[in-house]
């Protein structure tokens, strides 16, 4: 088994835990219990972890482009992505 790893911040990791925690499943009294879906997902599926991961950044934009017909352009140079 391949552990997923979160390539964000301390404080996306944390919302991560906090996301995690608030939607766990685990049985909580047994000595050793089976992973609920949202653990598996969490430490198995890189490819969903990466996919939360650019959601969490990039959903504020799409809401308010959607809601308040703000547009934002895409400028690409030697620093990187930027969003004006």
């Amino acid at each position: 088994m391949t552990l997923a790893i979160l390539h964000g911040s301390e404080t996306e990791a944390r919302a991560l835990v906090e996301a995690v925690e608030r939607n766990c499943a685990c049985v909580k009294y047994q000595l050793h219990p089976p992973l609920c879906n949202v653990h598996r997902m969490v430490l198995e599926d890189q490819q969903a972890v990466d996919r939360l991961l650019f959601y969490r950044w990039l959903g504020p934009r799409l809401w308010r482009q959607e809601w308040t017909g703000e547009t934002e352009h895409l400028v690409i140079g030697k620093g990187g992505v930027i969003w004006r």
